[in-house]
């Protein structure tokens, strides 16, 4: 895992990859597995909230 992180590092440090991912509106940022993992359960939690509170009920 920690080489993979450290490939996807380094491509995302590419000029012509950071300059498409601009032309897209997101931008590359590096970390650990570690971080994503807590990146995306905040993320998660936070959503689940905004739905339950919105009252959305998905079929």
């Amino acid at each position: 895992m920690a080489r993979l992180n450290e490939e996807f590092t380094q491509i995302a440090a590419l000029p012509e990859i950071r300059e498409r991912l601009s032309t897209l509106g997101l931008a590359a940022q590096s970390g650990t597995p570690q971080q994503l993992g807590d990146l995306i359960r905040t993320e998660t939690e936070k959503v689940a909230r905004i739905v339950k509170e919105a009252g959305v009920k998905f079929e």
